[in-house]
């Protein structure tokens, strides 16, 4: 009975501290600056696939994430920094099976035109930046 009620105990524990480290981690994520690959939990946790998988434009890539909010949605983002093209995102997208629907300073892709999940591209040319945003409501 006793290994018993220790192995709950260490199994909340666990838990527990999992939950913390999330919770830390998830605040990290939500940071303006942004993180990294060299960040696995953030990387894999709250990076959509999608988004991960998009192609490398350049070597400074760093990545954002914001959590769902009420109203606001769910949002993961690869920023691209230095001097890019957004054709191989473009490309990318519609080989996912989404079709471009706006052309103003940010592009709009849907799927089957369903409003979300969406994707938006944002070319900041003065800065040298290129943003690819999966939208989403989980």
């Amino acid at each position: 009975m006793r290994i018993a009620i220790r192995f709950l105990i260490f199994i909340v524990l666990t838990l527990l501290i999992f939950l913390l480290i999330d919770c830390w981690q998830k605040s990290v994520a939500e940071k303006q600056d942004g993180f990294t690959e060299t960040n696995p939990w953030a990387y894999y946790l709250y990076t959509d696939p999608e988004v991960r998988n998009a192609p490398e434009l350049s070597k400074d890539i760093k990545f954002l994430f914001q959590s769902q909010d009420g109203s606001r949605p769910e949002m993961s983002s690869i920023v691209y920094q230095g001097k890019a093209e957004a054709a191989p995102l473009r490309a990318y997208l519609s080989n996912l099976g989404y079709q471009r629907t706006t052309d103003k300073d940010e592009e709009r892709w849907q799927k089957n035109n369903v409003p979300l999940p969406a994707f938006l591209i944002v070319v900041d040319k003065s800065n040298n930046r290129i943003t690819l945003s999966k939208i989403t409501f989980n």
